[in-house]
């Protein structure tokens, strides 16, 4: 039931129009409660969130993440 996750700091310093950052505890903020999705999942709600964050405009820096899920069941 563990998920690692690997970002590019373009996820954590994508920012609104007022030039607030999306940050790591935005990052943390929308992981919690979410241990039940699958990796292709949570890489799809950060994307999300992250481009919402940033008003749907292209993103100035590289923006890229991974997930990887591990289940404990056979």
């Amino acid at each position: 039931g563990d998920l690692l996750l690997g970002f590019t700091d373009g996820i954590t310093e994508a920012a609104d129009a007022a030039g607030h950052l999306f940050g790591e505890d935005h990052v943390r903020g929308l992981l919690a409660g979410r241990a039940k999705l699958d990796a292709e999942e949570v890489c799809r709600d950060l994307m999300s969130s992250v481009g919402a964050h940033h008003g749907g405009q292209a993103f100035d820096d590289d923006v890229c993440v991974v997930a990887v899920a591990f289940n404990a069941d056979p």
